[in-house]
């Protein structure tokens, strides 16, 4: 009996292993794959946003609306002036992209010494995506967002998660 017990320990630790090595793989290609396809010279701004679309959760989506608030009336820039998912304001080619998970569920992405980006995936159904980008002061961000379209009378406009 004990040996049935040990055996069957045995076959479950390797399960445990074996998917816990798989999710973070998938983890790791689901990021990559992002990455290829965002930085692709031949992807047009609106393939572009289908990607983050695909990409991220609603939560992401949501943020987005918010650090990408412009408005359109004032020509002014309510959010941020550089892109998340970069760290920098202008698209570039990337090579040597480097995927390090930090801990569960949290990814540091890398390409040189200066741009480094932390995202946090989480499983959405059978896929990983990208739930949010840590940004220094978003808590901020997302306050005077708000409080912006809030003395306009008007709600943040929606572009991601309409």
């Amino acid at each position: 009996m004990l040996k049935i017990i040990s055996k069957f320990f045995l076959f479950c630790t390797i399960l445990i292993i074996t998917t816990s090595c798989a999710r973070n793989n998938d983890a790791q290609d689901m990021i990559f794959d992002f990455y290829n396809q965002y930085l692709s010279s031949s992807v047009e701004e609106t393939d572009r946003q289908n990607l983050i679309k695909k990409y991220c959760t609603k939560n992401m989506l949501e943020t987005l609306d918010i650090l990408y608030s412009f408005d359109d009336e004032e020509g002014l820039i309510i959010g941020i002036d550089y892109d998340p998912f970069l760290n920098a304001q202008d698209f570039f080619p990337i090579e040597n992209i480097k995927i390090e998970k930090l801990k569960e569920n949290k990814y540091k992405v890398s390409w040189d010494t200066q741009n480094v980006v932390i995202l946090n995936i989480v499983q959405d159904k059978k896929d990983w995506k990208i739930d949010s980008v840590d940004i220094e002061n978003l808590d901020q961000i997302k306050k005077d967002v708000n409080e912006y379209w809030n003395k306009k009378g008007k709600d943040t406009p929606k572009v991601f998660s309409k």
